[in-house]
């Protein structure tokens, strides 16, 4: 069971804007720096956005199109928010076909916070945090909002993503940590959402509550009990290969960066520290998830950080 009202996806949903111009586009791009190229050909920018141009605007369509395709999204013409304004975009391009790909909103958490406080933090709108999380502002980045349009599934794309993730944090050798919010589709049913939560928090949840949702998910007691005899809850391998079972006979599958997060690191280098529901995005479940770098698995290292 979970805290919130009934869910009411599609029906008070904008259409969704017209594509801004492809050369507009290219021709905004010129302002971004270029922090990678891939084996076939699409490059990655690393973008400080100017003000709301045309770029912020097709990043905000393409964002609110692949949301909804997973029932989530905001219901307006674009998905923009303050903070796209104030935050940095990496943004994988097709040359090609002159299109946004997907694209990563990320800032480091000091210098909002120097200039907003803790509230310049997109996941302040989300979540409460402890004194306690004090100490990974200073060496943090946080991410969010990251899609890949639906053209483009089934494809590297968030491979390459990551790449530019990898080449932003080579540039800022002081970052240790990555935070940000990771979501629970609502087109996922309830037991699905409650079998997710579960498990990431038995394997990834924090030894302490440093971060907390301000609407968060309530897991019925009966369904703990029911899991806490499915699962070994001491066996990580196994009892993947249950929740994957589990979700595959409700017809789910592990969210792509539930799957992408977890596989990064070794022991506790990756915890999920609350999990919540967001109103505001279509009642998806948002878990927040924070990652050690320095923990990284050897071959993610090599792949994304390099030697």
């Amino acid at each position: 069971m979970i805290s919130k009202n009934q869910k009411g996806i599609f029906k008070t949903y904008n259409g969704i804007a017209l594509a801004q111009n492809r050369q507009e586009l290219k021709k905004e791009l010129e302002n971004a720096k270029p922090i990678g190229e891939t084996t076939d050909g699409k490059k990655i920018y690393l973008y400080a956005n100017a003000g709301d141009n045309v770029l912020i605007k097709e990043i905000g369509r393409l964002r609110e199109i692949s949301f909804r395709q997973v029932k989530e999204g905001s219901g307006k013409q674009r998905d923009i928010d303050d903070f796209d304004y104030c935050y940095e975009h990496i943004i994988l391009w097709d040359e090609k076909d002159l299109e946004i790909v997907g694209s990563y909103r990320i800032v480091k958490s000091s210098e909002m916070i120097d200039a907003y406080g803790v509230d310049g933090l997109y996941t302040s709108t989300l979540y409460r945090f402890d004194k306690t999380f004090d100490k990974y502002f200073s060496s943090s980045i946080e991410l969010g909002r990251s899609f890949i349009q639906p053209k483009y599934w089934n494809s590297r794309a968030l491979d390459y993503l990551w790449q530019g993730i990898g080449a932003y944090l080579r540039s800022n050798p002081d970052i240790r940590y990555m935070f940000g919010c990771v979501s629970i589709s609502a087109s996922y049913s309830e037991d699905a959402m409650a079998l997710l939560v579960y498990f990431y928090t038995n394997y990834f949840g924090a030894e302490t509550k440093s971060v907390k949702h301000r609407d968060s998910y309530i897991l019925h007691e009966s369904k703990k009990r029911k899991y806490d005899e499915l699962f070994f809850k001491n066996d990580y391998a196994k009892d993947l290969i249950t929740l994957k079972r589990e979700l595959g006979l409700m017809g789910y599958a592990i969210p792509t960066l539930f799957k992408q997060y977890s596989e990064l690191c070794d022991e506790r280098g990756v915890e999920f520290l609350d999990f919540g529901v967001d109103k505001g995005f279509g009642n998806c479940v948002d878990g927040f998830i924070l990652v050690d770098i320095d923990k990284l698995k050897p071959q993610k290292r090599r792949r994304y950080l390099g030697n």
